[in-house]
C-alpha cells in the first residue's frame, strides 16, 4: 500500500481517537467537559432564586427585591425545577398524572421549549439534579437513576443504576459531586453510586431521616448537606462518617435545599406541611440568620419548584 495512504490513515485512526476520548461517557454519564468558550470566572448574572407558582416561572434577587415573572408553563403539575448556569438553561419536571413523567428544557427567557424526557413505564419521576460542569442531568425513578447528557440530548438516556429504590415517605433525592460521583438518599440511607447497578451506604451517625426534600452537595468543601427529621439541616463530610448538625431551623417540611457559596447561605423551602403559604427561606452555612426571602401563595405540586441560577 501507498505509503501516503498509510500515513493518511493513520493520523485519521489518531485524529478519531482523540475525538472519542473527549466525547467519551464513563459509566456514571459525565461528559467530560463544558460549551466551547464557557469561562467559569466570567462575569454572570447569575444572583437569581427562580421558582415556580401555579404555572408561572418567576425570579426574585437573594436578597428577595426584584420579583420578576419570567414566562408560562404549558402544564401545573411542576415537581421540580433545575437551572444549569453553563448553558443557561432550565429544566422543569412535570408530574402532569394525565401524562407520563416528562423533563423540559427552556432558555432562561422561556424560549427553546424542549421535551427532553419521557416515557411509559418509568412511572413517578421523583428527583432530578444537574452537574451542569460536566453537563449532565440525574433523575431518580421508582426503577432506578438515569442519567440525560445535556452536551448531546441526541443520546439514549444512561441506566446509571438499575433497581428498585426503596422510598421513605415522599422520594428518592439524588445529588452529583461534580467530579462523576452520584449520591442518592434513599429510605433513610446516604448511598454513592460505583458503577452502574451497583452502590454502597456511607457510614453516617446519627443515622438520617428524611421525610421531604433537601440534599445537597457542596464542592467547595467535600460534603453533602441533608434535610433531616425534627428539622435539622445537618453536613456529612465525605469520608468522615459523621453528621455535623448546622441548623435547627423552623419548618415544618423541607422541599428542596440549595447550598450557594458565593455568598455562604443554605436556601431551602418550607412547604407547610402542602398547607399555603409555601416560603423560600435562606440562612447563613454557621446555622444562623435564617430569614424568609420570599412567600409562594399558590403551587401544585411545586415542592421543590425553585433554584438558584449559581455557577
Amino acid at each position: 500500500m501507498n505509503k501516503k495512504i498509510i500515513t493518511f490513515l493513520i493520523i485519521i485512526s489518531v485524529l478519531l481517537m482523540v475525538f472519542a476520548a473527549c466525547t467519551e461517557i464513563d459509566p456514571l454519564g459525565v461528559a467530560n467537559g463544558v460549551p466551547e468558550g464557557y469561562d467559569p470566572d466570567a462575569v454572570v448574572d447569575n444572583d437569581w432564586i427562580y421558582f415556580v407558582e401555579e404555572t408561572t416561572v418567576s425570579r426574585i434577587r437573594l436578597d428577595g427585591t426584584e420579583v420578576e415573572s419570567v414566562f408560562t408553563l404549558s402544564f401545573v403539575y411542576t415537581a421540580k425545577i433545575q437551572l444549569d448556569p453553563v448553558r443557561q438553561k432550565i429544566y422543569v419536571l412535570n408530574q402532569d398524572p394525565a401524562l407520563d413523567d416528562s423533563i423540559y428544557e427552556y432558555n432562561l427567557d422561556g424560549s427553546g421549549e424542549q421535551l427532553i424526557f419521557a416515557q411509559a413505564g418509568i412511572d413517578t419521576i421523583w428527583d432530578m439534579t444537574i452537574d451542569h460542569i460536566n453537563g449532565i442531568l440525574y433523575f431518580t425513578h421508582r426503577n432506578g437513576i438515569k442519567s440525560i447528557n445535556l452536551n448531546n440530548l441526541a443520546l439514549t438516556p444512561v441506566d446509571i443504576f438499575s433497581g428498585a429504590l426503596v422510598f421513605n415517605t415522599n422520594t428518592v433525592y439524588v445529588t452529583p459531586d461534580y467530579k462523576g460521583g452520584v449520591y442518592y438518599f434513599s429510605a433513610n440511607f446516604i448511598y454513592k453510586v460505583l458503577t452502574i447497578g451497583s452502590s454502597e451506604v456511607l457510614p453516617l451517625s446519627p443515622a438520617p431521616v428524611i421525610e421531604y426534600g433537601g440534599f445537597s452537595y457542596n464542592i467547595a468543601e467535600d460534603s453533602l448537606y441533608y434535610f433531616d427529621s425534627n428539622d435539622w439541616i445537618r453536613k456529612l463530610p465525605i469520608g468522615s462518617g459523621n453528621a455535623i448538625d448546622v441548623a435547627q431551623t423552623s419548618v415544618d417540611m423541607n422541599g428542596n435545599m440549595v447550598v450557594y457559596q458565593p455568598d455562604n447561605k443554605i436556601y431551602f423551602y418550607d412547604h407547610n406541611g402542602d398547607a399555603m403559604p409555601f416560603i423560600i427561606y435562606s440562612i447563613n452555612m454557621d446555622g444562623t440568620g435564617q430569614s424568609p426571602v420570599h412567600t409562594i401563595n399558590y403551587g401544585i405540586i411545586g415542592i421543590s419548584a425553585f433554584d438558584v441560577l449559581a455557577k
